[in-house]
């Protein structure tokens, strides 16, 4: 039986996941070594470079297209839109849309991308004491900060001039 047993876990090497011993298969040469292509294995292609090409923060958002754009909203301005036009897109992916007020995280909203020229929007909605100084980052599926929209909420930035 030991016999038996011995050879049944020949190349089998144990290891511990949450507190269980489990035994996965062993494999050969040296670990982190570079595998060479083969006909059979042909090398993955780079993934495309996802990109926004257009964005706006908006009061709504009409027929799939930005209404009432601005970056300065009222303190009783009640809900806002991000709003992102992505491009490089060659498979579905999915963007995130984090929402700051100063450097304090509001919200994160994953959003789908199907197809290339996808228009995707996310909402925050608004309480009228948080005013101030807001943005949105846009990351791509592998959490790289490809955009950032910034907004102020509660009129100009103090110190700044009006006309």
């Amino acid at each position: 039986m030991k016999k038996i047993l011995s050879t049944a876990l020949r190349g089998l090497a144990p290891i511990v996941i949450a507190g269980f011993p489990v035994l996965v298969a062993a494999q050969e040469g040296s670990p982190g070594a570079a595998q060479e292509p083969s006909a059979d294995r042909p090398v993955p292609e780079a993934a495309a470079e996802v990109q926004v090409t257009r964005s706006a923060l908006c009061l709504r958002v009409e027929g799939r297209e930005p209404v009432e754009v601005d970056t300065v909203f009222p303190p009783e301005v009640g809900k806002i839109f991000a709003f992102t036009k992505v491009e490089g897109v060659d498979q579905p992916t999915q963007i995130t849309h984090i929402w700051y007020h100063g450097d304090r995280e509001m919200g994160r909203v994953p959003l789908s991308v199907s197809a290339d020229g996808w228009r995707t929007w996310s909402t925050k909605t608004i309480l009228p004491a948080w005013t101030g100084a807001w943005r949105v980052e846009v990351l791509d599926a592998g959490g790289n900060r490809i955009k950032t929209l910034e907004f102020r909420v509660g009129g100009p930035e103090p110190g700044s001039t009006t006309g």
